[in-house]
């Protein structure tokens, strides 16, 4: 009996033949799933092919992600918001040798005005929201806070005459 794959399979196949090729059916059988792991050089390469001309961090901290994301886009410039004043300038500190960098001492939100921010003994971990019990169970080494105020301003602000 002919059936419709089967014809389609020939129709084809036949011409290939002809070429001294073939197409044969590619099934891997495994009982794990293989994952793919690029080395850590290579885990974000994707990123540079994006044409990315200028990076904003919002909480910033001390500058790790600006770090990180300069060894991948080191054209790009990059704008760091950190509210905290000692993160600040320890921000500005660790990037006072990168000439497409700047950084503002300040929030962001919808309106200029002053909020209270939530400033955790883990600096990292502080934030303009009230931290929850689940993050203080899931890392107690951010249990202690207390509150600051920090000025908040709107990105349009900040920006405008850049």
């Amino acid at each position: 009996m002919v059936t419709v794959r089967n014809m389609a399979k020939t129709l084809v196949k036949r011409p290939l033949n002809a070429l001294g090729l073939d197409i044969v059916p590619f099934c891997v059988k495994s009982t794990e799933p293989k994952q793919f792991k690029p080395s850590e050089a290579n885990k974000f390469i994707w990123l540079s092919r994006l044409n990315i001309n200028t990076i904003v961090d919002v909480g910033a901290h001390e500058g790790e992600f600006a770090t990180r994301a300069l060894q991948i886009l080191p054209k790009a410039s990059i704008i760091s918001f950190e509210p905290l004043e000692e993160s600040f300038h320890q921000l500005k500190l660790n990037m006072r040798t990168v000439s497409n960098f700047r950084a503002f001492n300040c929030a962001l939100g919808d309106t200029n005005s002053k909020m209270e921010i939530h400033r955790n003994e883990f600096s990292a971990s502080s934030s303009l929201l009230r931290m929850v019990d689940l993050h203080k169970e899931a890392f107690p080494f951010t249990v202690k806070e207390t509150i600051e105020t920090v000025e908040v301003k709107r990105l349009d602000d900040v920006l405008h005459g850049l």
